[in-house]
Formats: structure tokens, C-alpha cells, sequence
């Protein structure tokens, strides 16, 4: 019965550490094209980090209400709106490429997420109003307990079309202008307080007739290679897009935008240096001997790797030499895991060998002394070193 109980219990732990989910923060995923001129209608995005097995991810198209804090009720009781929830069954690396299309209808179903997938929502029948309409949509990524509930946004994208709302001016390169006074409908929504534009979101909204960027087909077309941070500046820039009213953009992971085998991108971890790098070890010997240097610094991480340099250009690898002999400047470069370094140097100074002279003093002059009194001899050395020893 033991054996048994700790077999279940090692299981279950062993299911947890299998499929613990990544918990996402805003910028974890991005969303870098889609085509409404297609049926059915197509998105890509792209991961910015490492996602495990088992993480639970929904994409949807509801407005999100600035009254509320929440999805608008209008926007999720419209049958053209709808939510994807996508659980990963297996890893995916930063900086993959991820294409989909969603079938809308009675039907309605997603293709192309590895994983699995359910829907809610988007039953309308017309592929011209659903899941986006002709004037463009509000798209968001998030995680949260069900398609409606949210306790993360990840990334928003808006490619309306209209110039103003309940009668209000919407400027170009927005989101609902705060304080519109009504929730969102099926095409349009308040950008969330906990995204940024230019950061975690982007807004290619407006008629381009009248100064904005609207496009029924979009694609990013800017660098896929750099820091999590660059990279979502880059995309979420609007110069970095190009859009179309009528034509869509191979946004496919290995196509024309986006070629390459996954992972698509390039995602590189920030540098963050070692810091006060030193070496240690005496710095003076005398010739025919050796000493040994050891370099170290604070703040590495992962396997960190030391290049050393001889004065001759002779090269060495790890923490310590030993037997240095050669007199000059020793440089050790200091790398971590991040592939971020440092420099330390030191200078050996080789002391050429010299032989020592010992002169004997007497407190008497002329080193003649009586019975029963004493004399004092007083030992001088010459090139005897920094601790001479003496042995009478």
C-alpha cells in the first residue's frame, strides 16, 4: 500500500513539473500580421520567450471597456466576437513564428495552433464580418481563468478604420480615445491601462485618406533579430508595417516576411556584465621560480568561461594558471553565461637571482674581550631578499 501511495504521489509531481504552464507578462507574444482579404481570415504572431508544454494562452477580438475594466458587454454578445483558448501540448522556443486562420459559423474552429483549441463565440455565418469586419478590428492576447476573465494582457493590435466615435475624433496611432463615453462594439476598444503603446501594442487605425494607417492586411516588416525589448519597439512602430486594403501579405513562418525555419526570430538575452573583475596571486618571483594567478568576478551567471593572455600571446582557458614564469602583463577576459565580459589584468615582475654578502659587526673594537664579559655580533646582508633568514 506504501509502495503504491508513493508511486501516486511521485506521478502526480512528476504531471506537475510535465505541464506547469509559463506564466506570460505583457510583450511575451507579439501579434506581427494579419490578412482579412482571405477567407479564412489569417493571423501570425510571434513568442518573444520561451513557452512550456501545458500554458494556456486566448486570443480574441472583444473590446475591452474602460467603464468596466473588462470586456464590453456589446462586444461579447456580438456574434461576429469571439475568443480562442489555446493550450500548448509541447514547447516552443522564443522567437517562433506562428500562423493561423480562424473559420467562423456554426462550426466555427481555429487551424494552425499547435495545441489545443476551443473557441467561443464567432457563430455569424459572413466571412465579411467575422471574426474582423471590413473596417478593421481590435485583436488582444492575454491569460486569464476563462475567455472572458483576464488576469494578463500579453499584446494588443487595432487596424480600425473610422476617423471618429460617438461623435469623438480618433487621432491615428490610438486606441479609443479615453473618455469616449461608450463601451467598445464589435470592431473598435479602449487599450488596457496595463499596455503601452509602442511597447505592447499597436495601433494601425484610420482612414490612411484622412492621416491614419488602416489597412485590411498588415504586415510587419521590420528587424526579426534582438533583445525582447527591441524587438517589440521595432514591432510595435508603425513605419515597421505595411498594410493594404485589398491585397494580403504572405505572413506565413518561412515565407517572404517572415523566411527562415523557426524559430523565426532571433531573441537575445540582455547582457548584464561581470563586475569587479580581479586577479590574484603574488606578483614578484625571482628567476627560476613561478607563481599562479587566479581570476574571478561578481555577477556571473551560467557557465562562465576566463580567456587568459601571456605577455608572449600565449593563450590559456580557466580560472587559475599556474607555473607562470614569464614576466609582463597577464590579461584574463571574463565571460558569463549571457555571453557578456569583463577584463582583468596584472603584471608579473621577474627578479633577476644575486648572490647575498654577509658582513659580521662587534660591539667591541677590537674583538678582545675579558673573562666573564660579553660582546654583541650584529649580522648585515646584502641583496638578502625582503625576509632573510640567519643561522648562527
Amino acid at each position: 500500500m506504501k509502495k503504491k501511495l508513493l508511486f501516486a504521489i511521485c506521478t502526480l509531481f512528476l504531471g506537475i513539473q510535465v505541464n506547469a504552464q509559463t506564466t506570460l507578462s505583457a510583450g511575451d507574444i507579439a501579434i506581427i500580421g494579419y490578412n482579412y482579404d482571405v477567407n479564412p481570415q489569417e493571423m501570425s504572431i510571434v513568442t518573444l520567450v520561451n513557452i512550456s508544454a501545458g500554458t494556456t494562452i486566448r486570443i480574441t477580438d472583444y473590446g475591452y471597456d474602460e467603464n468596466t475594466g473588462t470586456f464590453g458587454t456589446t462586444s461579447v454578445a456580438n456574434t461576429a466576437e469571439g475568443s480562442i483558448t489555446w493550450t500548448t501540448t509541447s514547447a516552443i522556443p522564443s522567437g517562433t513564428v506562428i500562423k493561423f486562420s480562424i473559420t467562423t459559423g456554426a462550426a466555427a474552429s481555429v487551424s494552425g495552433l499547435p495545441g489545443t483549441v476551443s473557441l467561443t463565440g464567432w457563430t455569424n455565418t459572413s466571412a465579411t464580418t467575422s471574426p474582423a469586419p471590413a473596417g478593421g478590428d481590435n485583436w488582444f492576447i492575454f491569460q486569464g481563468s476563462s475567455p472572458t476573465s483576464v488576469s494578463t494582457f500579453v499584446f494588443g493590435f487595432t487596424n480600425t478604420f473610422a476617423t471618429t466615435y460617438n461623435g469623438i475624433n480618433q487621432p491615428a496611432g490610438q486606441f479609443l480615445v479615453p473618455g469616449t463615453g461608450i463601451g467598445p462594439n464589435n470592431n473598435n476598444s479602449y487599450l488596457p491601462p496595463s499596455l503601452t503603446l509602442g511597447t505592447t501594442a499597436i495601433a494601425l487605425n484610420r482612414d490612411p485618406a484622412n492621416g491614419g494607417y488602416h489597412g485590411d492586411d498588415n504586415v510587419y516588416k521590420g528587424t526579426l533579430n534582438g533583445t525582447k525589448a527591441s524587438l517589440l519597439s521595432a514591432i510595435c512602430t508603425v513605419s515597421n508595417w505595411l498594410t493594404n486594403e485589398t491585397t494580403t501579405y504572405d505572413i506565413t513562418p518561412g515565407g517572404t516576411n517572415f523566411p527562415g525555419t523557426n524559430p523565426v526570430f532571433v531573441v537575445t538575452i540582455p547582457c548584464s556584465a561581470p563586475t569587479s573583475p580581479i586577479i590574484t596571486g603574488s606578483n614578484s618571483i625571482c628567476t627560476g621560480g613561478s607563481t599562479s594567478f587566479t581570476a574571478s568576478a561578481t555577477g556571473t551567471t551560467g557557465t562562465t568561461t576566463y580567456s587568459w593572455t601571456y605577455p608572449n600571446s600565449t593563450t590559456a582557458t580557466g580560472a587559475t594558471i599556474s607555473n607562470v614564469t614569464l614576466a609582463g602583463t597577464y590579461t584574463c577576459v571574463i565571460s558569463n553565461g549571457t555571453g557578456c565580459t569583463a577584463t582583468a589584468t596584472t603584471t608579473l615582475t621577474v627578479n633577476p637571482t644575486v648572490t647575498p654578502t654577509i658582513t659580521i659587526s662587534s660591539s667591541d673594537a677590537d674583538n678582545t674581550i675579558c673573562a666573564g664579559t660579553s660582546v654583541t655580533f650584529t649580522a648585515s646582508i646584502t641583496n638578502g631578499g625582503t625576509t632573510p633568514a640567519y643561522q648562527w
